[in-house]
């Protein structure tokens, strides 16, 4: 019985991944990075720039994050910016999409003292057993 342990935990782990991320393609969706090929937390920050520059106001941020269908789904939120002046988003994974890892997003969208846009940060989480 002892090969057939180490077989079937490669057999897990392979079938086990999200490869195809229902979060990662809303990710892409949602902010349209449709000519991102790897979707790394600094190439989406890099993209996500392009779209909304540094500097843009709060409420820019607000209207780029509903223009973009953040939290029209249930799958993904956006909360107001903190006292830190930080707004977050979250994309989620899907509970009914294949795989025993799911992937999900954070972005942070920094605001200065004047509330403008001083960084984006993104983050991948993978949650599973």
């Amino acid at each position: 019985m002892k090969p057939f342990l180490p077989i079937m935990c490669a057999f897990m782990i392979l079938m086990g991944c999200d490869k195809g991320s229902s979060a990662t393609e809303r990710f892409r969706r949602y902010f349209q990075l449709t000519g991102v090929r790897d979707l790394t937390p600094e190439s989406a920050r890099q993209a996500l720039l392009g779209k909304i520059p540094l500097g843009s106001s709060e409420g820019s941020v607000y209207e780029f994050l509903r223009n973009a269908g953040i939290g029209s789904d249930g799958l993904s939120s956006f909360y107001p910016a903190d006292r830190e002046g930080t707004i977050i988003c979250r994309i989620e994974f899907d509970r009914k999409s294949p795989g025993i890892v799911k992937e999900s997003y954070g972005v942070f969208f920094l605001l200065d003292e004047q509330r403008r846009l001083r960084e984006i940060r993104v983050e991948k989480w993978l949650t599973g057993p």
